[in-house]
């Protein structure tokens, strides 16, 4: 009680000089005084100052309290509506839903296009190994066969950044790539040890260096010794946050990117490496790897082990390169093998390949555009061909699937390279499409990345002549020279 009628007389006494504050002053007092009023008076003492000085008080002091603190003091700048890093937000956000809505017609078009116009050309130090290209921004980033990662601008051509992952000696960068594009933007790197370091760019970063370490983290603990083998292999789900990693282990870890913990273990049930990994573009439960004998396999992560595998694919004879998904929802699946083979799956089935081509050619490097149905493939350099190694295009269903470009590039090699036997690809290229742009990057043995993208103008006036062209007429004789159809599936061969 009497803790009580301190209280009251404090609050009493802080009414009064209130009060007495708020007398009628004189010109040279209010310059005299500079302090504000608020200052003097107690944080919510001020409450009841209309209210009459009887005892016991009463006040409003709880109801401005409940007002005060129900909005949160301490807000995040981005959170902030009118701060500088709000506006940015909306302005990136308008910037990425006009640019994924002009892409989206682009994609129509661009599978009647030929795709060999050239766009850019970057001179790499070393040999560009790993590539990938940001989903909005003018940025690429490479790795080469050191630790060395360097970051362009591809519109300017210019380099912007290089600097060293750090990664022990006799490891190299296997998985390189952009993550959460729809904000600034954060580039994972994965290397043979076994550990995953992510990294932030900006003009300007917090500690004054253009790039920042936000987290690193082993996400293999289990590795198999293997000479030559893929090192580690991630691929990344944006609904889900999580990565998925794989490579010379027995199993394929998922992890979840903020928490930076481990979700899942499924067991790859095989005595080859995992060579090719996607994880489904939906953030569902489905998971499909390849690995070096030729075998590809689906996993459903709702399924204990060892019933994990819903579907195994056995045409491929050979490692698989690449294994893709298109993330516009299509749930067909397209995988390359080193042997040139490549096969559309429908995921729905578990026969045989839907359609299937040959290329030829010894493939180093694959990859599947996500909003154009088209893909691409890098031939291998080898004792017999390393002059000059050649990319192909390929477009897929619904459109008819035809042969779209095949560009010959200079390896830059003096002499032909002294090959490994090994059964991994030796041949020092990289093929990353653009995920939104129709456009892919091209690294080659001399350093040198070239970027290629497809010719618009040309394919909308193909387009305009095909619905204008009467339905009996044949197809150009060009196209045909470079396909065969099988009895059983659809084939097409590349002289």
């Amino acid at each position: 009680m009497e803790a009580l009628i301190e209280e009251d007389m404090d609050r009493l006494r802080a009414r009064r000089e209130g009060s007495s504050q708020q007398r009628p002053q004189s010109q040279d007092e209010r310059v005299i005084t500079s302090e504000p009023e608020e200052v003097r008076v107690p944080l919510g003492l001020g409450t009841g100052a209309d209210l009459p000085d009887v005892l016991p008080l009463k006040s409003r002091f709880y109801d401005w309290c409940h007002e005060y603190f129900t909005e949160p003091q301490m807000r995040v700048e981005s959170h902030e509506p009118g701060s500088m890093m709000y506006n940015e937000q909306l302005w990136r956000r308008s910037r990425n839903e006009k640019i994924l809505g002009e892409t989206q017609t682009q994609a129509e078009i661009a599978v009647h296009c030929e795709w060999d116009r050239p766009v850019s050309t970057l001179h790499a130090t070393g040999t560009p190994l790993k590539v990938s290209l940001h989903a909005f921004d003018t940025l690429l980033v490479s790795a080469n066969e050191y630790d060395k990662i360097s970051i362009w601008d591809w519109a300017q051509r210019k380099p912007l950044r290089m600097f060293s992952n750090g990664n022990p000696l006799s490891t190299s960068i296997t998985s390189l790539r952009f993550i959460n594009d729809d904000t600034d933007g954060l580039v994972v790197a994965g290397s043979s040890d076994g550990v995953v370091r992510i990294y932030r760019y900006s003009e300007q970063g917090d500690d004054g260096s253009p790039v920042q370490m936000v987290s690193a983290f082993r996400a293999m603990p289990s590795l198999i010794s293997i000479k030559r083998g893929p090192g580690l292999v991630l691929d990344w789900s944006q609904a889900a946050g999580a990565f998925a990693v794989g490579g010379d282990s027995r199993d394929i870890v998922i992890w979840d990117a903020s928490s930076e913990t481990k979700i899942d273990t499924i067991s790859t049930q095989s005595n080859s490496p995992l060579t090719a990994l996607v994880a489904d573009p939906t953030a569902g439960p489905a998971i499909v790897a390849g690995f070096a004998d030729g075998a590809v396999k689906a996993y459903d992560r709702r399924i204990r082990d060892p019933e994990a595998i819903v579907r195994t694919y056995r045409q491929h004879s050979s490692l698989i390169v690449g294994a893709r998904c298109q993330k516009n929802g299509n749930k067909d699946l397209v995988t390359a093998s080193v042997d040139g083979e490549v096969h559309l799956w429908d995921s729905r089935y578990a026969t045989r390949s839907v359609m299937d081509w040959h290329m030829h050619h010894r493939l180093a490097t694959f990859d599947l555009h996500n909003q154009a149905s088209v893909f691409a493939a890098t031939s291998a350099v080898t004792s017999a061909h390393w002059r000059t190694h050649t990319t192909f295009v390929h477009s897929l269903p619904p459109s008819n699937p035809a042969f779209l470009s095949r560009v010959h590039q200079s390896t830059g090699l003096h002499h032909a390279p002294s090959l490994h036997a090994t059964q991994y690809p030796t041949a020092p290229t990289t093929l990353a499409f653009h995920p939104n742009e129709m456009l892919y990057a091209v690294g080659g043995a001399d350093g040198t990345i070239r970027l290629l993208g497809c010719k618009l103008q040309e394919g909308r006036e193909q387009v305009a002549a095909e619905i204008t062209r009467p339905y009996d007429l044949p197809q150009p004789k060009a196209l045909f020279e470079t396909m065969s159809v099988s009895s059983v599936t659809s084939s097409s061969s590349f002289a």
